[in-house]
C-alpha cells in the first residue's frame, strides 16, 4: 500500500511513506541465508536472530537502498553464484527491529485497523445472509499474518481456520501449523486434504503448470469446502466466506483480483483483507 524510503544514517531501517511509489518487493535476510552461499568468506557478520541485509526480489541483496550484491545463474542442481557490487562493505550489522517498528508504528496501526474493521464489517454482512467463515492457513508469512488480524476481530467460535495439506508440503510448514496451533489453543484448527495422494494426481493430470493449474483446486480448494461441509453437517448447500492472504503485490495476475471477489466454486466468496499490503508492512507486522 505504501512505498519505503530508507532512513540516512540507520543501518536497514526504511520508513513506509505515502509519497514514495512502491518499489519492488523486499524481504529480510538472515544469518542461514548469507551462510548457505558462504557468504562469510566475504563479510564480517555475527550469529543473531535479526535481519542482516534485506532483498529485493529474490535476487538483490539490499543496504540501505544500495545493490552490494546479487545471484546470477544457478539450476535445480547447482547455487547462484553470488556477485559483489561494493567490495568496501567488509562487515554487516544486525538490523534494529525494534527501531523499524517504531517508526512505522503510527502507519502500521492505521492499516491494522482499517484491516480489523473490513474483516468485521464483511463478517456481519455475510453472517446475516447466514454464510459459514473459514480462514485459509498455509503457514506462510501472509497467512500468519491474516490469521492474527481475523483472530483479533472475531470470536473463535466465528470461524474456523483450514490448513489444505496438498501432500507436497515442506516440513517447516507443517512445523508452521503446529506453531500455529500452539500459539492459538482457543481457535478452531482443521485439515482439509484430498483423498487422491500427490502421486496418485501427478500420475492421473502429470505435473501442475500455468495451462493445467488442477494443484489448487484438487488439492485445496475442494478439499476446504468438503471439510466445511462436513463441520456443518449441511449436505451441498453450504455458503461459505473463505478469509484468505492473497496480495495483489504477489504477482500480475493477482494485481487484477479485489478484496472480495467471488470464489472458486458457486458458494464461495473470497475475503483478503491484506491485498493491497506489501510485503514491506507483512514483515513490520
Amino acid at each position: 500500500m505504501y512505498g519505503y524510503r530508507w532512513l540516512d544514517g540507520e543501518n536497514g531501517i526504511f520508513k513506509l511513506d505515502v509519497s514514495v511509489t512502491v518499489q519492488k518487493e523486499i524481504r529480510p535476510v538472515f544469518k542461514e541465508e548469507l551462510d548457505f552461499f558462504e557468504m562469510y568468506k566475504v563479510w564480517e557478520y555475527p550469529d543473531t536472530t535479526a535481519p542482516l541485509l534485506w532483498a529485493e526480489g529474490i535476487r538483490k541483496y539490499v543496504l540501505n537502498g544500495e545493490v552490494i550484491a546479487e545471484a546470477k545463474g544457478g539450476s535445480f542442481y547447482e547455487k547462484p553464484k553470488i556477485v559483489i557490487k561494493n567490495t568496501d562493505i567488509k562487515k554487516l550489522t544486525p538490523i534494529d527491529v525494534n527501531r523499524l517498528i517504531s517508526v512505522n508504528s503510527s502507519i502500521m496501526e492505521g492499516l491494522v485497523q482499517r484491516a480489523g474493521d473490513f474483516i468485521k464489517a464483511t463478517y456481519f454482512e455475510y453472517d446475516a445472509k447466514g454464510y459459514k467463515f473459514v480462514t485459509t492457513f498455509s503457514g506462510g508469512k501472509d497467512s500468519i499474518v491474516l490469521l492474527d488480524l481475523v483472530q483479533r476481530n472475531l470470536k473463535p467460535d466465528q470461524f474456523v481456520v483450514v490448513f489444505g495439506d496438498t501432500g507436497m508440503e515442506l516440513s517447516d510448514t507443517y512445523a508452521a501449523v503446529e506453531k500455529a496451533k500452539e500459539h492459538y489453543p482457543h481457535l478452531h484448527f482443521e485439515t482439509a486434504k484430498s483423498p487422491f495422494s500427490a502421486s496418485e494426481s501427478w500420475n492421473l493430470f502429470g505435473p501442475p503448470g500455468r495451462k493445467m493449474r488442477w494443484c489448487c483446486t484438487v488439492h485445496k480448494s475442494v478439499p476446504t469446502m468438503l471439510k466445511l461441509q462436513e463441520l456443518c453437517r449441511e449436505g451441498e448447500n453450504i455458503f461459505a466466506l473463505v478469509f484468505d492472504g492473497v496480495r495483489a503485490e504477489e504477482s500480475e495476475r493477482r494485481s487484477h483480483y479485489s478484496e472480495l471477489s467471488n470464489g472458486k466454486h458457486i458458494n464461495q466468496v473470497n475475503c483478503s483483507p491484506i491485498f493491497k499490503w506489501n510485503t514491506g508492512e507483512i514483515f513490520l507486522y
